[in-house]
């Protein structure tokens, strides 16, 4: 059972990198369409994204534009410096509110944001890392992608957050992703927040669309398939680790929320 808010988007591969300028009053033209998605962070200048019968976006220095597989044709405002990285996505092992907003619907997606020189020193990383062509650029290139879409979703979230009741519940959230595998209270965790636990529940709730108890118990599933899949530990001591003690208990558990008994998910990775 995965959380709505949170997300997972599955990269394939990187199909390209580069750092160019599309000069001033030239134009980059995909009206033909194109079979990869593209995140663009603009160093210099300004350019416009035409996409038909869409609205025209324009990108300005310090914003990232991530495109969709669908046409368009760029124009240089100015001349427009921009790091582009090309790659595909898994779509199917891809999850989440966020996720599927970039894969299913035709919109492109501007982030301005504060940690702009973050994403350029991030950008940069991913694109010379990936033209050098090292042993073990591929992944390493992927690596550093999966962290700036990370920052780049997690930012694009927090927009549709009330930011006030995140930054109350927060201490909760973490205090159960450190410490899953330990006997947790709705009033421990309402505790942590400094409000009543109808408080605390309802405004959990609110910022990340399930109730605390779901979120911890999704938390639980996700480590027990990890120890699980890792083939190191006994059903036994999956359970203990993961947070559920009993070993029959958490079976049950498991099957009710993946359709498969542990030792079913066991034989199956």
């Amino acid at each position: 059972m995965e959380t709505s808010k949170d997300f997972y988007l599955s990269i394939k591969r990187i199909i390209e990198t580069n750092i160019w300028t599309l000069k001033k009053n030239s134009r980059c033209d995909y009206s033909k369409g194109r079979n990869k998605y593209g995140l663009i962070y603009c160093e210099e200048g300004c350019a416009d994204y035409h996409f038909p019968k869409k609205a025209t976006v324009r990108i300005n220095k310090g914003e990232l534009l991530l495109v969709k597989k669908y046409p368009y044709i760029a124009y240089g405002i100015e001349d427009f410096k921009h790091l582009v990285v090309n790659f595909t996505i898994d779509e199917e092992s891809s999850f989440g509110d966020m996720a599927d907003e970039i894969i299913e619907n035709t919109d492109p997606i501007l982030l301005s944001t504060p940690n702009s020189k973050e994403y350029s020193v991030l950008m940069k990383n991913v694109c010379d890392t990936f033209l050098k062509g090292k042993i073990g650029h591929h992944m390493q290139a992927v690596s550093g992608l999966y962290e700036i879409l990370n920052k780049f979703m997690f930012e694009k979230t927090l927009d549709t957050m009330d930011k006030s009741a995140y930054r109350e519940v927060l201490p909760a959230k973490i205090y159960m992703e450190e410490n899953f595998s330990k006997s947790i209270t709705i009033s421990l965790l309402a505790n942590l927040c400094c409000m009543s636990e109808t408080d605390f529940r309802r405004k959990f709730n609110s910022v990340f669309n399930v109730s605390p108890i779901n979120y911890l118990n999704s938390l639980r599933i996700s480590h027990a398939k990890a120890y699980i899949s890792g083939g190191i530990y006994t059903i036994k001591e999956v359970a203990e680790k993961s947070g559920f003690g009993d070993a029959n208990y958490f079976s049950r558990f498991f099957k009710k929320h993946t359709g498969l008994t542990p030792m079913e998910y066991k034989n199956i990775c």
